[in-house]
């Protein structure tokens, strides 16, 4: 058990040794693309017209990441609800907003294969992360969620308690650098009481004092699923000195105990 300092990044980044970044232009080099195990296309000039026609049907492709790519987000996904064999999907650095995870929570209650899900930089808040947890609900594979410095917020938080409130086969959360406080941190500790599936919470970079601090450690006292955190940048400046070694050391204590 253990509560680290830094991000533990555990996706199938193996996958993508055997693929390329490479900003594609026309048909032919994405086909030739999509026959890799992992496939990383990026820049906003790759025409999303050619990946969505690429990625319909394709049966080779296990890790897709998209980064900053000029991406329809309704016609893009569409085309993977059938998919069975895409294993991760990242879809980083595309800013598409709240808008955008209506798409993400269709393709959630669709979709079979995908495990993995990666969402970092996309300016999801509340009403996105409601999409994302609505078409969760309707899914059983998924077991990582990643949402990194979006604006997830408190408000944000509350919503995805409740799903982990129900959920049974998510493993893994992050939600680093969303703004979350005091009062997300009181809403994923209640969570943290019920959950049976969850083993790793990514917390790092938020605005969680000494309140939202306690209320996790004490959580953890009673949680016996979950064996990793990542407080970086957690207590360096929202703990406030006196209450800092109590409530880490606290923590600590209580996964070390199990």
């Amino acid at each position: 058990m253990c509560i680290r300092d830094r991000v533990s990044t555990q996706s199938t980044w193996g996958f993508f040794k055997q693929g390329f970044m490479v900003e594609i232009k026309d048909e032919v080099a994405l086909e030739k693309l999509l026959t890799k195990k992992a496939v990383s296309i990026y820049k906003k000039t790759t025409p999303p017209e050619i990946l969505i026609k690429g990625l319909t049907g394709n049966e080779n492709v296990k890790a897709l990441k998209c980064w900053c790519v000029n991406m329809n987000p309704q016609l893009t996904l569409g085309v993977l609800k059938p998919n069975t064999t895409l294993f991760e999907l990242q879809i980083d650095r595309n800013f598409f907003g709240d808008a955008g995870c209506e798409s993400v929570g269709n393709l959630l209650k669709e979709n079979k294969g995908i495990r993995h899900l990666i969402l970092d930089h996309n300016n999801i808040g509340k009403l996105g992360c409601q999409y994302i947890a609505d078409g969760l609900l309707k899914n059983t594979t998924i077991t990582r969620l990643e949402m990194s410095s979006n604006k997830v917020g408190d408000e944000g938080c509350q919503v995805l308690s409740q799903l982990l409130d129900v959920t049974t086969t998510l493993e893994c959360l992050s939600l680093g650098g969303n703004g979350i406080g005091d009062i997300g941190a009181e809403h994923l500790a209640s969570s943290l009481g019920k959950n049976i599936s969850l083993k790793m919470l990514h917390l790092w970079c938020n605005k969680i004092g000494d309140k939202g601090a306690e209320k996790i450690a004490s959580a953890l006292r009673v949680n016996n699923k979950l064996t990793e955190m990542t407080l970086y940048m957690l207590s360096l400046i929202h703990i406030s000195e006196p209450t800092r070694p109590l409530y880490i050391s606290y923590a600590v204590f209580c996964l070390k105990k199990k």
